[in-house]
This record gives structure tokens, C-alpha cells and sequence, in this order.
């Protein structure tokens, strides 16, 4: 007997840690299908058999692509709508799979629903003038629902393109599901503490992608101008880089070791998993001064470990900071305010017992707004 339920066939390039539950609630929700396009995020490489473990759904990858200049596209998007018979294909960004999904269903006169996910910071939907941007302004008319991750964003969709169908979802992780053994893992973040002499230090973490648009020299040249006048303050840069971006890391760590910094500024390469968590509770204030980054999902994982977090304007996580758990920065400044930020946060004292949670709202509020906003898509 029928009972209502959606079917909801989706199609994405990957999933990555902090998009795991979300994919997980939309499975358990409806009649679910999940087509993806790759095992991995093609500019980072996550454990992806842990990221498996934690799915509680069995994907599909797309087997055959096909490569046109510097785009490889996934062929199969047709099949898996005439076998899935979808009410709702959920669809990432205004790709491929995107346009594949719209001509399909002019052609074929069905019925179903076109949902896309979109990432893009205001910045980004704003300035930008790229393939995405004219793709966006051409294919927007086909769409009956939008999936944001910024306000500002959904203020400009709505007063600049007249499109009221959205919701607004950040990406964020499930808080309990983040937070999980934080007994043992602040244990283990007071050994490394003493480990490396942090106590009465002030700790600042960078996590991410060793690669320009990160603008991790403007982060290091700030911090360096104001350690002579906060001596007590360490950096640890968290993140590993691909092969075309070795001589941009080689040039920071150049940077680094010109300045006679390698006792305050340390490179610890990529970790993930606990091993991240550990230093998201040591560290005290996150600095993310991309110059370009559609969202910044490490801002999300900071704050509900109890960080505060600097972020650079350009980054759509902006929205998921409120004054009290941090600020947001204008990068076309010469530097990076060290003496406000170190003024207001103290140096490490006494062992980490407790975590607290610094995000502005949560995922299980955020995650029943948008089932309910589907089943009346």
C-alpha cells in the first residue's frame, strides 16, 4: 500500500564527513536513492572506508564517465531516473547532472521535481562569472526548489532573482554525533597539551587545504607581526596539500623558517577523524582567511568543539557566526588583527574537562524544517 512517502532520487559528486548525516537523514526519511559520481573528493582524500562505515545507506556510483577537456562527466543520470521513478531528483550545483535531469524531463514530459544543492558563499553568488554563475542564471527557471547553505545567499536568490523556493542549510554535522566521547578525547587533548608545553599559550589552529585561495601567507604574515608583542601565542596549520600545490607549501614553510618562526608556527600536516578533534579542543580560536570558499565546513566543527572562530568574509560559514562566538574579517586589510583577537582570549590554564558548543543553532532543528519543506515540494 502506498504511504505517502517520497520518492527522492539524488544525485551528488561525493560524500564527504560533514555531509554524512544529512545524506543519512534524507535516506531514512523517504524512498531514497544515492547516485554518486566518485569515492572521494577528487582535491582531498579522506579515510573513505570510515566515511563508508558511518552511511546507512548503500550508494551507487556511477561506473562510466567520459572526459571533455578539463571536465569529466558522469554518463548514466537518464537510466537511473527511468529505473528509480523519482518524484524528486535532487541534483549538486548547475552541472551536469543538473541539466541532464531538466532536458530529460522537457523530453520526456515527466513529472518529478528538480531540487539542486547549492554551496556558494555570497561572495560566490555575487562576483562570480564563471560557467557555474551563467549555468545558474540560464537553468534557474527549471528548478522548483533550492538547497542554500547561506542566508545572504537565499536574501540575494530572492531580491536579485526572484526565486522564493529555498531553504537555507548550512553544513553542519549532527551535534551529538560530532560530540561524541569527549570524555576520552579531552583526556587525550591534556596529554598533548603537556606534550607540548601549551599551557599559558594561546593556540590558534588553521584546518584545511594546503592551497592558495586558503591565503594561509597572509595568516602566517599577520601572525608574525604580532608575536613579538604576544610571545605566548602559537599557531598549528592543519592540512595536507595535492601535488600541484607543493611549491606553494614549500614557499610557507620558506616563510616560516625566514622569519625564525618554527617555535610559535608548526605545520602538522593532515589529520582527520579523532585525531582533529584532539586539536580543535586545544586550540582556542580557529583562523580561516580564504580568499575564496564556498562554505568552510571546519568553522561548524570548531564551534561545536568549543572554539572560537575567525573567519574571513568571503566564506559562507560567515553565517554561523553571531559576535558572541567569534568575528568575521575583512581581508583587504593589511593583516589580520592579532592584538584585538589576543586581547580577549586567555592563554591555557588547567586541564580541558568540559567542551562546550558554540554553534548558534542546531542540526536536528535545521534537519525537521527542511523534511517538512520537502514533503510539501
Amino acid at each position: 500500500m502506498y504511504d505517502g512517502k517520497k520518492k527522492i532520487l539524488i544525485f551528488h559528486p561525493t560524500i564527504a564527513p560533514y555531509r554524512i548525516d544529512f545524506f543519512n537523514d534524507l535516506y531514512k526519511s523517504f524512498y531514497t536513492s544515492i547516485y554518486l559520481y566518485y569515492e572521494n573528493l577528487l582535491d582531498q582524500k579522506f579515510d573513505y572506508e570510515h566515511i563508508k562505515r558511518r552511511f546507512e545507506f548503500s550508494p551507487t556510483y556511477f561506473q562510466k564517465k567520459i572526459r571533455i577537456g578539463k571536465r569529466v562527466l558522469p554518463i548514466g543520470h537518464c537510466k537511473a531516473i527511468i529505473s528509480e521513478k523519482p518524484d524528486v531528483v535532487i541534483v549538486g550545483e548547475y552541472g551536469f547532472g543538473f541539466w541532464t535531469a531538466v532536458l530529460y524531463r522537457l523530453f520526456s514530459r515527466k513529472k518529478y521535481r528538480i531540487i539542486s544543492i547549492c554551496d556558494d558563499s555570497y561572495d560566490l553568488a555575487v562576483n562570480s562569472r564563471s560557467f557555474h554563475s551563467k549555468s545558474r542564471n540560464i537553468g534557474i527557471r527549471f528548478l522548483d526548489g533550492l538547497i542554500l547553505c547561506n542566508r545572504q545567499v537565499a536574501d540575494f536568490y530572492m531580491n536579485q532573482m526572484h526565486f522564493k523556493k529555498i531553504y537555507v542549510f548550512p553544513i553542519i554535522h549532527k551535534d551529538e554525533n560530532y560530540r561524541e566521547n569527549l570524555e576520552e578525547i579531552c583526556y587525550k587533548a591534556n596529554i598533548k597539551i603537556k606534550q607540548n608545553n601549551l599551557l599559558n599559550k594561546r593556540v590558534f589552529l588553521f584546518v584545511g587545504r594546503i592551497s592558495p585561495e586558503k591565503n594561509i601567507e597572509y595568516l602566517i604574515d599577520s601572525f608574525i607581526l604580532y608575536h613579538k608583542e604576544f610571545p605566548e601565542n602559537r599557531l598549528y596549520i592543519i592540512g595536507d596539500y595535492i601535488d600541484k600545490n607543493i611549491a606553494y607549501y614549500e614557499r610557507l614553510v620558506g616563510l616560516v623558517s625566514d622569519n625564525k618562526a618554527e617555535s610559535y608556527i608548526v605545520f602538522l600536516g593532515r589529520k582527520e577523524g579523532e585525531d582533529l578533534k584532539i586539536w580543535y579542543i586545544i586550540g582556542q580560536v580557529l583562523i580561516l582567511p580564504s580568499r575564496y570558499e564556498p562554505f568552510g565546513a571546519v568553522v561548524n566543527e570548531a564551534l561545536l568543539l568549543g572554539e572560537r572562530v575567525v573567519v574571513s568574509s568571503k566564506a559562507g560559514s560567515t553565517m554561523l557566526i553571531n559576535g558572541d562566538n567569534g568575528m568575521v574579517i575583512n581581508i583587504n586589510q593589511p593583516h589580520i588583527d592579532f592584538e584585538s583577537i589576543s586581547e580577549i582570549i586567555d592563554p591555557l590554564s588547567g586541564e580541558k574537562n568540559s567542551v562546550s558548543n558554540n554553534m548558534p543553532f542546531h542540526y536536528n532543528e535545521l534537519m525537521q524544517g527542511l523534511l517538512t519543506w520537502l514533503k510539501e515540494i
